[in-house]
């Protein structure tokens, strides 16, 4: 969430392996150079930025912990267990959705491990679906895929992720 004042923008460009991290000057020279060509919000956004603006500059990565997500009472949710890439603008709403099947799992049952059981048996594939079909999206655009493709593998996914969890 931002405040009132603020925006949140990414941007998907193909990664380049360096040897150190970039400056906060080489960050914000380089957001600039990579917003060159665009007009509308992400135009204004380059033409009205300074230095105090914070950027975070970092490769994406996703992750599926394999199971168990819990060891004894202590359980993990959210981008402990399946981090996910932006693509599908999910990941908050996948750590609100294992919030709520946790919760809905301990109280069905006096037997907390059979909860745990149950409720990363319920969030597993889902997770893995929305993690499997982000980086594939994020891979087709680096690639400069077809977007009748993009657009197909967008849809499919906000179809199943309009089911019940």
């Amino acid at each position: 969430m931002c405040a009132p004042d603020m925006i949140y923008m990414w941007m998907l460009t193909p990664h380049v392996e360096r040897e150190s991290f970039m400056s906060d000057e080489e960050m914000f020279e380089t957001l600039k150079e990579l917003l060159a060509d665009f007009g509308g919000s992400a135009g204004w956004i380059r033409d009205n930025m300074s230095k105090d603006d914070w950027i975070n500059y970092r490769p994406l990565s996703a992750a599926l912990q394999p199971r168990d997500w819990f060891n004894g009472r202590v359980v993990l949710l959210g981008d402990a267990v399946h981090a996910t890439t932006p693509h599908l603008a999910s990941g908050a709403g996948m750590a609100v959705e294992s919030a709520i099947v946790l919760a809905q799992e301990l109280a069905s049952t006096d037997d907390v491990r059979a909860a745990l059981l149950a409720y990363q048996e319920r969030r597993f594939d889902r997770c893995r679906d929305v993690i499997e079909t982000s980086v594939a999206v994020g891979a087709l655009q680096l690639q400069n895929g077809d977007p009748s493709i993009h657009a197909t593998m967008l849809g499919d996914a906000l179809h199943r992720l309009s089911n019940p969890f």
